[in-house]
């Protein structure tokens, strides 16, 4: 047998090296597919969970049981994949297995989504988004955590940088600061309500030491009027700016409902009888209670007003449920930024129901 010569040696070394290097690349391939398969599993899951929270029964016959959440866009397109709105409950009847469902019938299908759509579209109707921006809320404890669907829904309609570096922030698992997480609520209620396309406005109002009303280029507000591409966006990247990077000392509830009280004097003026939903989101007690409790009385006589509260952190529970229910809304506590974006995400077009027992 010849022998091996030192430069065969090297060329076999260096061949080896090669293959080694490529079954290396092969196999962080393998895994890398696997790992995408199962983050894409993952959003599924997220996306059909927040599907049916958004809507809790059958769309076709508003059954509770045997739910699944379908694609109203094929889940073969990805960009719409995750996209929350892209989803409608229905029953398993509906869904796959009657004659007249989803999967076997989607003409049929699509006429009843359209038809549902028109009636709840029917009822329109402003906002005026009010958040606590007092150093309470620099917080870190609010757990990132079925949010999937809704940094898609947002990637889908927002593409500015600053946005985007704003979703980086959402990393599942983690606890981020509440005003993060509020100013995140604020711009997924803006994006929704202002892409129903009916006119309403949306005013925001942040507080702290002083109330502040967030201008929209030359106006209080924005409406679907102004949403054309970039002025949405805009808007969501000045949000971001003013809830999510600033902050104050104190928790002057009051003011901002004398603020909001401003604004409504406007809404009712341009949309005379036009009803207006009021969120206010807080991590704690109004140190201007006298004035907080003055305001909220005086909306509760506003037959056209409904008031909801949202509380992060340690707010006094007691008092904002009180508040609530004179207002005609209700106090929701969530548990972590997935139940908090799927309940702005619902505020953005439900407002029937609680207008009716505020008039009762």
């Amino acid at each position: 047998m010849a022998k091996t010569t030192k430069t065969q040696t090297k060329n076999l070394t260096k061949k080896q090296k090669k293959l080694n290097k490529k079954a290396r690349h092969m196999k962080t391939l393998v895994y890398s597919k696997k790992q995408a398969k199962k983050e894409q599993k993952q959003r599924d899951k997220e996306w059909a969970l927040a599907v049916k929270q958004l809507q809790p029964t059958c769309l076709i016959c508003n059954s509770t049981t045997n739910l699944n959440s379908h694609h109203i866009i094929p889940r073969e397109i990805k960009r719409t994949r995750s996209v929350v709105l892209n989803g409608a409950t229905l029953c398993a009847k509906h869904h796959k297995w009657g004659i007249f469902s989803a999967h076997r019938n989607p003409v049929w299908f699509m006429h009843k989504l359209m038809q549902k759509q028109r009636e709840s579209y029917e009822f329109v109707f402003n906002a005026i988004l009010i958040i606590d921006i007092s150093r309470s809320m620099m917080a870190r404890d609010v757990l990132v955590t079925n949010i999937a669907p809704a940094i898609e829904g947002i990637k889908a309609a927002m593409e500015s940088r600053e946005i985007q570096e704003f979703l980086k922030n959402f990393k599942d698992g983690i606890n981020i600061p509440r005003r993060i997480s509020a100013a995140f609520a604020a711009v997924l209620f803006l994006s929704e309500k202002v892409g129903r396309g009916f006119g309403e406005k949306v005013a925001v109002i942040r507080f702290a030491d002083e109330a502040q009303i967030l201008p929209f280029g030359d106006s209080f507000y924005m409406d679907s009027a102004s949403g054309k591409k970039g002025v949405l966006e805009d808007a969501a990247v000045m949000i971001v700016d003013r809830i999510g990077n600033a902050y104050g000392q104190a928790t002057n509830m009051g003011s901002a409902l004398i603020q909001a009280k401003q604004v409504l004097v406007e809404f009712e003026r341009m949309s005379p009888d036009q009803p207006t939903m009021i969120v206010l989101l807080t991590d704690g007690v109004p140190t201007d209670g006298e004035a907080f409790l003055d305001s909220v009385r005086e909306l509760s006589t506003q037959k056209n007003i409904v008031a909801y509260f949202v509380g992060l952190g340690n707010p006094d529970d007691e008092l904002m449920s009180r508040a609530a229910a004179l207002c005609g809304g209700e106090y929701f506590k969530p548990e972590d930024a997935g139940e908090l974006l799927v309940w702005y995400s619902k505020r953005a077009r439900d407002l029937t129901v609680k207008l009716k027992a505020h008039k009762e």
